[in-house]
């Protein structure tokens, strides 16, 4: 899927930097712009997980449940932890 996105974004960049109608300066500092952005928000995105309490309950888990416990978690499978099969039981 994203790579008929990055085929659609090459599309856009290029016919930007072929319009007559916009300066090549301006058109390379829009893009300049949306590229910074995505990469700032990305490492924005980065630091904000960094205090997710699932990293706090996945520690908890590992060094209190004993080994074959099973651990069941009602949601999104981004919720569910992320312990390698058999690590401490099956996850369901």
């Amino acid at each position: 899927m994203y790579l008929l996105f990055t085929w659609q974004a090459r599309k856009f960049v290029a016919d930007l930097l072929a319009s007559k109608r916009m300066p090549r300066f301006l058109a390379m500092a829009a893009i300049g712009f949306v590229l910074t952005r995505s990469l700032v928000y990305g490492f924005s995105l980065d630091v904000l997980l960094i205090r997710d309490s699932r990293y706090t309950a996945e520690a908890w888990m590992a060094q209190n449940l004993p080994k074959g416990t099973t651990v069941a978690v009602y949601g999104s499978a981004y919720s569910q932890p992320r312990f390698p099969k058999g690590d401490v039981g099956d996850h369901k």
